[in-house]
């Protein structure tokens, strides 16, 4: 039996988030992915990624601060690059750009907050009813 070790939801975004730089579709692709689906929900990987930065000790760490301001400023719009590159991506409308920018801004805004002043669910404009 081999075993392959993988990137936990900080290594993975940290790498991503630094990556953005580089204008690759694929890395806002993988932010989308894993910040907006990892465990079900964007409210679910924003508390994983909390849990294991709190564990870790990694909280300020500079460049995983970094990463996420760059995720932030890559998705702080439908308009951004981010949104676009996921579309782009996908090869998909601008529905899937709104999704992007929604599942990434709950990541980001439940690492900032405490899940419990969130809202639970949020019919984003897909038409699709998701737990953030």
């Amino acid at each position: 039996m081999h075993v392959i070790d993988i990137a936990d939801i900080v290594g993975t975004l940290t790498t991503k988030g630094n990556a953005l730089p580089r204008l690759k579709d694929k890395d806002s692709y993988d932010i989308y992915a894993v910040a907006g689906h990892h465990e079900g929900s964007p409210r679910k990987a924003a508390k994983r990624f909390k849990t294991l930065t709190s564990s870790k000790g990694t909280q300020e760490d500079p460049t995983i601060i970094q990463a996420l301001q760059n995720i932030r400023n890559s998705f702080s719009s439908p308009t951004r690059y981010g949104c676009f590159s996921v579309s782009r991506f996908i090869g998909s409308d601008g529905l899937i750009r709104n999704d992007a920018y929604q599942r990434v801004t709950a990541f980001l805004d439940n690492l900032d907050t405490e899940p419990e002043n969130n809202p639970k669910n949020i019919t984003y404009s897909t038409g699709n009813r998701v737990d953030i």
